[in-house]
Parts: structure tokens; C-alpha cells; sequence
């Protein structure tokens, strides 16, 4: 894993290299431009480079399906296909979380634990004996610490916290099985830090006290296939083109932390709002999924519409953040509130009004 980022001018050696049929070069190129974290993936450049190269199954098949724009069905099977064991836990992702679920568990627990430290995590969630298969996993690791203490003291059950949803947000329950959530959590998790706001008078990114919580977002270079099914997933839900999409992320909130009263939308009367529009427009839409469960208070909280929601493992909160006339909806003020005991998991999608560039990356033409 490329885990720093790779100055432009070893990356052009690179791929001068490459292009001059320099069979390493044409391997590295390949790797850089499809999977690592600190360069914008160039997926067609990608795909030049592969041919005649022995590359992962990760990062051919993530160049084609985002190229070819497979249909589920197609990519299960060439995931299947693949007879690698990562690829495979892919598939049964996927199959779980269209309802498939005996079909998942058979293919998942033909697997071999050794070989995916995850997977007994992930089958903890989805059968009915998950001590058993928890301790197939690193006891070391902190999500399976984590997920020990849950099994040995379960926080009470979630209850709907909505009657009646406001104007302008839907609900999707069940919207991806509890082992997706959990396979999301374990992969993100070497990548948090602490999560970064918006400054509105220069449009660039820094950390403030509005907000304490750690997070990570996929980048167009670190998103593998399962990231772009489900972000294809999510376009088709809210009924708005995946290329319009900036960069899946996720959030962890230890007790304490929040994320403090925001707008996702900019405002477009501070400075650094032709920086934030310049990449897609406005940001329209939120998308959020909720990956766990155990964890006391952690809702999310609209203030100026006197509601909060807190949704079970895998449901899809979606609401709008601009008005009929397009402008920032003043009633989208909105917080991520602590918990009071418990870490919370949250998956958070922001779709642009036009395409973006890590949407076109992945779902479009760049």
C-alpha cells in the first residue's frame, strides 16, 4: 500500500518509464494511477498501463468495473471469477446486502480465516454463534476488542427515533446488511484522523473545535470495489447521478465528541465559496448510513426542525440541503451529538448539484 503521498515528479519518472515499455514502471504506473490514496486515480491511463502485467485482482477488477460500468450481477460473477479469496468476501457483501444472505454465509464461511484477519469480525455480525467466529480474528485488533465488549454487555436494543420524517428527507431501512457495515468500519479504520471543517473565508480545510470526532474519506485512488458498488448504490436510491458524488467518508465518534451545529451547504456569500463551488456547485444532497448500533445517545439532531433521528445498523437517512430556489435551506441546520457511552459509526455522502471530480473518476470519463 502506497500510505504517502508520491511527489509529481517521481510519479512522471514513473510513468515516462511506463510509457517507454519499461515493464516495472508499467506495474508501478498501474498501481499508482488505480490504487493509492495520494493520487487521483486515472483509471483509463490505469488500464493502458495493465496490459501484459501482473497485477492484483483488487486493482483489475476496480479498473474495469469502473470503466465498464458492469451491471451487479456481472461484477459478482467476475468477482467470483477472480478465485481470490478478497475478491470473494466481496461478492458475498454484496449478495448480503441484496437480501442473499445463506448465499453470502455459505460462500464466506468456506473462506479461509487466516488468510482475511476479517472475516470471523464480519461473521460476528451475521450468525447466530459470533463468539465463535469473532475468535477467528486478531484479539489484538481494536474492533474486535470492540466488538467482544459489545457481545459481553450489549447496549439495549435501537428504537426508531422519528414518528414522521420533515419535508425534504427519506428513509431506507436495511439499506446494507450488518456485515457491510462492519467490513466498511474494519477498513476505514487505519485511515482516520481527526476530521477537518470547512473554513468559509478561504474554502480550504483545517481542524476546529466544531468539530472532535475522527474521520476518512475514500478517495477516487483508495475506494475498491465495493466502495464504488456502493456509491452506484447510493446514486440510485437518492435518484442523482454518481458522478456528482464527492468522495464517500466515514465518522467516529468516541464519548464526547460531536460534530457541532453545520450546514453541509456553503455559503455563498463568504470568500472562500468560489474555492467549495468550484468542484460540482452546491452541495444538494446528504446522504448518511448508520454502521453500528452499540452506543448510547449519538443522534442526529435538527434543531431549528425540533427532530432528531437515530437510525438501526444499515439504514439510509437522506435529506436536502437547498430550498425550492435553490439556495441554502436555513432549516438544514443539523449536529452529529455525542455519545454518552459507546462508539459510534457513521457513513456520510455529500451529492453535488454537477458532477465532481472524484465522481467522475470513478462513475464518469475522466
Amino acid at each position: 500500500m502506497i500510505n504517502a503521498p508520491v511527489p509529481p515528479h517521481i510519479l512522471n519518472q514513473i510513468l515516462a518509464k511506463a510509457d517507454a515499455g519499461d515493464s516495472t514502471a508499467r506495474h508501478q504506473a498501474a498501481l499508482l494511477l488505480s490504487c493509492a490514496p495520494f493520487v487521483a486515480a486515472d483509471l483509463k491511463a490505469a488500464a493502458r498501463y495493465q496490459h501484459g502485467v501482473a497485477l492484483p485482482p483488487a486493482v483489475t477488477i476496480k479498473t474495469a468495473y469502473a470503466l465498464e460500468h458492469w451491471p451487479e450481477a456481472q461484477l459478482i460473477e467476475r468477482l467470483l471469477a477472480t478465485h481470490n479469496a478478497e475478491m470473494q468476501l466481496l461478492a458475498a457483501l454484496i449478495l448480503d446486502c441484496r437480501g442473499q444472505r445463506q448465499q453470502a454465509l455459505e460462500l464466506m464461511q468456506g473462506l479461509d480465516p487466516q488468510a482475511l484477519p476479517l472475516l470471523g469480525y464480519l461473521l460476528s455480525y451475521g450468525t447466530d454463534n459470533p463468539a465463535t467466529w469473532l475468535a477467528k480474528s486478531p484479539a489484538q485488533h481494536p474492533l474486535v476488542q470492540l466488538r467482544q465488549q459489545e457481545l459481553n454487555a450489549p447496549y439495549p436494543a435501537v428504537t426508531a427515533s422519528h414518528t414522521e420524517l420533515p419535508a425534504g428527507m427519506a428513509l431506507m431501512e436495511s439499506f446494507i446488511s450488518p456485515m457491510a457495515c462492519a467490513y466498511l468500519k474494519w477498513i476505514c479504520a487505519p485511515w482516520l484522523a481527526p476530521a477537518q471543517t470547512v473554513d468559509p473565508k478561504t474554502g480550504k480545510s483545517l481542524t476546529h473545535q466544531i468539530r472532535t470526532n475522527a474521520s476518512m474519506t475514500f478517495s477516487s485512488g483508495l475506494a475498491c470495489p465495493f466502495v464504488i458498488w456502493l456509491e452506484r448504490q447510493i446514486a440510485a436510491a437518492v435518484g442523482l447521478p454518481a458522478q456528482c458524488q464527492e468522495g464517500t467518508g466515514v465518522l467516529h465518534y468516541q464519548p464526547g465528541q460531536a460534530f457541532r451545529p453545520h450546514f453541509d451547504a456553503f455559503d455563498p456569500s463568504q470568500g472562500g465559496a468560489q474555492h467549495l463551488l468550484a468542484d460540482g456547485g452546491q452541495r444538494a444532497t446528504t446522504v448518511l448510513i448508520y454502521l453500528n448500533e452499540d452506543f448510547t445517545g449519538g443522534e442526529t439532531d435538527f434543531p431549528r426542525l425540533n427532530f432528531r433521528f437515530r437510525g438501526k445498523m444499515g439504514d439510509l437517512l437522506t435529506f436536502s440541503n437547498l430550498d425550492a430556489e435553490g439556495q441554502r435551506d436555513e432549516l438544514s441546520l443539523h449536529q452529529g451529538l455525542s455519545t454518552g457511552a459507546g462508539v459510534k459509526w457513521l457513513l456520510s455522502k455529500w451529492i453535488r448539484q454537477k458532477p465532481t471530480d472524484h465522481g467522475q473518476r470513478l462513475h464518469g470519463s475522466v
